[in-house]
């Protein structure tokens, strides 16, 4: 992707994730998860909104354009709280791939 590109929009959203995502191999997929579980962290009071949308009977979605892979491990302990939408990370081949669902 050239910052001609960028600048004058003329990639549409889908490849343009689709082309930066390509540019790291698969085989960095355990690096990336390690670096969130370190670095990432959910705001203060998060477990307790959850609650709050639990006894109100509100379902609680995380909408994200960022990867299932990467987002999923942050939000792990409290899955069977919640539901993700996010984009898939393919990992299967020798870049990573991307699965997009939904419209951007």
């Amino acid at each position: 992707i050239t910052r001609r590109i960028l600048k004058e929009k003329t990639l549409p959203v889908r490849e343009g994730i689709q082309q930066l995502y390509a540019l790291l191999p698969s085989a960095l997929a355990p690096d990336i998860h390690a670096f969130n579980r370190k670095n990432l962290t959910l705001r203060p009071g998060f477990e307790p909104f959850l609650d709050h949308c639990a006894a109100q009977g509100v379902p609680f979605q995380v909408v994200s354009g960022g990867l299932d892979a990467f987002i999923a491990p942050i939000l792990a302990p409290y899955a069977d709280r919640l539901e993700l939408f996010a984009n898939q990370a393919l990992l299967d081949g020798e870049t990573i791939g991307v699965g997009m669902p939904y419209p951007p």
